[in-house]
């Protein structure tokens, strides 16, 4: 007889890596399952919204969680489940403290940042976070899996699961927590390779939300959406730059648009290494687009010196930051594209994952961006990752002992 896991998290990202040491702090026998390498992140800055009373009070801010419930709830035009989003809000400053007793540095000050509603953001580097989340949870014994792709998902006669990897091995466990990130628009649209939600669907979870869908800049070839603007810069078809990188989705949208194109993003400081060097990119372009390049990159450090972006509407004092090694610019052709849905499995106050009779399925558990019904319509720049933290809480919490 195969042996069985207590407890499989598919994802080793924020959400996954929190349900899973919340759970292990609790004494369960936790697995947790990645396709790719799990290392900590790169030097980019995250940001993450919460009730904060020591630092706003220090800086005569008016907040309270109510404020960021109804504030919250609005932005994503009355969409979102009041449930969800109250947990979410209710949850913030314990938040905070959680990540502070991990060993997560928090910044002295608030900040408001585009999309962000209101001056209870906290800029934190994303390096140090999930660096402290992997020396956690190698302070409590967890075993991690790499390379360990989940592409099937089977609900057994004996009320166990049995996941399937891409490599062909299996894992036989009682309970499940998804925490594999935003459902992209090819999880559900590829006919010839299915994702693993597909069969969850099949067994009768239900989904919600999937008519909320994000759009933004993307690798014209791989649909690689770019994700952290403090890594790049854009610039149209002339080498200049035309919008500070950190703008509003809406904002960033309409310009990209509106631009000469091709846009080029100029990726750097990046772990991912997709795209093609600098100097290919300037060998398939004209002399004056070579030029203008290399002046906007040179405004841009200049920018970094003055604490100033020289854009007219420029980025924010906190996104700009160094170019660490020039030779390692990454570039890529850019447009718009529909990215991820805002929606996902649904849930209950306990992170479980509901039927479509409305009834959780026992043992199976969801936390982060594959969770539906928190954001609405739009998310609130800083509440993903305030989402991936209190709902992997959650369930670690709500995750029944042996």
């Amino acid at each position: 007889m195969k042996a069985i896991c207590e407890l499989a998290v598919v994802g080793a990202g924020t959400a996954g890596m929190t349900a899973a040491i919340t759970a292990a702090q609790r004494g369960l026998k936790v697995r947790v399952l990645d396709r790719c390498q799990v290392k900590p992140g790169n030097n980019s800055i995250v940001f993450l919204n919460a009730i904060d009373p020591f630092r706003q009070q220090s800086q005569q801010i008016q907040d309270s969680t109510e404020l960021f419930y109804q504030q919250t709830l609005a932005y994503g035009e009355n969409l979102a489940f009041p449930n969800l989003v109250k947990l979410l809000c209710y949850n913030s400053p314990g938040v905070l403290q959680w990540l502070e007793e991990l060993g997560v540095h928090m910044p002295k000050r608030v900040i408001r940042i585009p999309e962000g509603i209101w001056p209870r953001t906290h800029s934190i580097s994303y390096k140090r976070l999930t660096q402290a989340l992997l020396d956690r949870a190698s302070l409590l014994r967890l075993t991690i899996s790499e390379q360990s792709e989940v592409c099937r998902i089977l609900r057994l006669a004996n009320g166990l699961w049995e996941l399937h990897f891409r490599n062909g091995e299996q894992l036989i466990c009682k309970n499940i927590v998804i925490a594999s990130g935003q459902t992209s628009i090819k999880d559900l649209t590829e006919e010839n390779e299915p994702c693993f939600l597909s069969h969850l669907l099949k067994i009768g979870a239900a989904v919600t939300g999937l008519s909320f869908i994000n759009y933004g800049p993307a690798d014209t070839k791989t649909a690689q959406f770019l994700v952290n603007p403090t890594q790049y810069i854009l610039v149209n078809k002339h080498g200049k730059r035309f919008v500070a990188e950190d703008s509003t989705k809406r904002r960033l949208y309409e310009k990209i648009i509106s631009a000469e194109l091709p846009v080029f993003c100029l990726r750097f400081n990046s772990y991912v290494s997709t795209g093609v060097k600098l100097d290919s990119l300037f060998a398939n372009q004209s002399a004056e687009f070579r030029s203008n390049v290399l002046s906007t990159l040179n405004e841009y450090r200049k920018s970094i010196t003055a604490g100033r972006d020289y854009l007219s509407e420029g980025r924010s004092k906190n996104s700009l930051i160094p170019i660490t090694d020039p030779g390692k610019i990454q570039t890529m052709k850019v447009e718009i594209k529909p990215i991820s849905y805002l929606g996902g499995l649904a849930i209950n106050s306990k992170s479980q994952v509901i039927g479509w009779d409305g009834l959780p399925i026992p043992g199976l558990y969801a936390a982060g961006g594959v969770c539906g019904g928190i954001h609405g319509k739009r998310a609130v720049r800083g509440n993903k990752l305030l989402a991936s933290i209190v709902f992997g809480r959650i369930a670690g919490n709500s995750l029944p002992l042996s």
